[in-house]
């Protein structure tokens, strides 16, 4: 992954790819193991928050729904 430092807070991140090609920012920090099943097996996966969830400055880098263009 590629992990770097937040702009606006300075706390590690994550961008990963969705199912749907988007980008999606995870706080790195908040990396957690879970039980998560999966057509009926289990797995221990990592399990990351949204930055968006956790970052102070979020609003800052909210783009405007009705012009994204991913």
């Amino acid at each position: 992954m590629n992990g770097r430092p937040c702009k606006a807070c300075g706390t590690p991140i994550l961008f990963v790819k969705t199912e749907n090609g988007k980008t999606q920012v995870l706080d790195e920090t908040t990396r957690e193991k879970r039980i998560v099943v999966i057509d009926g097996v289990a797995k221990v996966m990592d399990t990351y928050l949204s930055h968006f969830s956790t970052c102070s400055h979020a609003k800052e880098f909210r783009r405007n729904r009705g012009t994204e263009k991913d």
